[in-house]
């Protein structure tokens, strides 16, 4: 876990902060322990990471509160401010981000991933 660190820490240091390169680590880690005896047999090969990976990050970098003029949520993810868009069936999403927003929940490792110009956010709660 400590080697895949350093390496991780040698190409993005000065490029992405240290949360973003320990979620990583950590992501890589459960990805390898999963996967670790099938290695060993021969029975399937390391995977493979492009370019478009989610980017992993804490919980505990994202700020949640509610939009007072609307009935979405803003939350800011390094200093950044987003507005949520929660599709046609809301309910269930917005009961989990509002027990997220009252501390009910907990926002665990999530994502951010870019596709065609679109910018997605993965919550694990």
């Amino acid at each position: 876990m400590n080697t895949n660190y350093r390496i991780l820490s040698l190409y993005f240091k000065g490029k992405l902060p240290s949360k973003i390169i320990s979620a990583m680590n950590m992501t890589l880690n459960r990805a390898y322990s999963t996967d670790r005896l099938v290695y060993w047999k021969g029975k399937k090969s390391l995977r493979n990471y492009k370019k478009d990976m989610p980017i992993p990050f804490g919980g505990d970098q994202i700020k949640l509160s509610n939009d007072e003029k609307s009935r979405d949520f803003k939350l800011t993810l390094f200093k950044i401010p987003f507005r949520t868009y929660l599709g046609k069936d809301r309910s269930d999403k917005r009961v989990l981000i509002q027990r997220a927003l009252v501390g009910q929940i907990k926002i665990c490792t999530s994502s951010i991933k870019i596709v065609k110009g679109k910018l997605f956010l993965l919550l694990a709660l």
